[in-house]
């Protein structure tokens, strides 16, 4: 499975061409990820886009509620994040909760830049 998402985790930029790094074997399942952010009105070139800041800056009240429960941009950035807090963090597509059940859940930290692509 990593030979086949590992191409899609080689970039050393976070946009939207990351987005469409992806085998033919992910392609099917890419909508499970979409889909909830495209219902809660976020679009998909915003989604995917390093530059948008944290969900309750966002959708102040509403924010913090999604941020606990489903991915946000900012999850998804930790999860393609080469830095040692990053590593092996944030896997949900859709549901950041179970993240934080199995405690593999890491928040983006704001004094610290993400560096992207794969380690050594």
């Amino acid at each position: 499975m990593w030979a086949a998402h590992y191409f899609h985790h080689s970039s050393e930029d976070f946009n939207l061409s990351v987005a469409t790094r992806l085998s033919i074997t992910m392609r099917p399942f890419k909508w499970m990820y979409f889909l909830p952010l495209a219902l809660l009105g976020l679009s998909p070139s915003a989604e995917a886009n390093e530059a948008l800041t944290k969900t309750h800056k966002l959708l102040p009240g509403l924010g913090h509620i999604v941020e606990y429960v489903m991915v946000t941009p900012s999850h998804h950035r930790v999860h393609h994040g080469a830095n040692r807090y990053c590593i092996d963090k944030n896997y949900g597509m859709a549901l950041i909760i179970w993240d934080r059940v199995f405690g593999t859940f890491a928040e983006e930290r704001e004094h610290e830049q993400i560096v992207y692509g794969t380690i050594e």
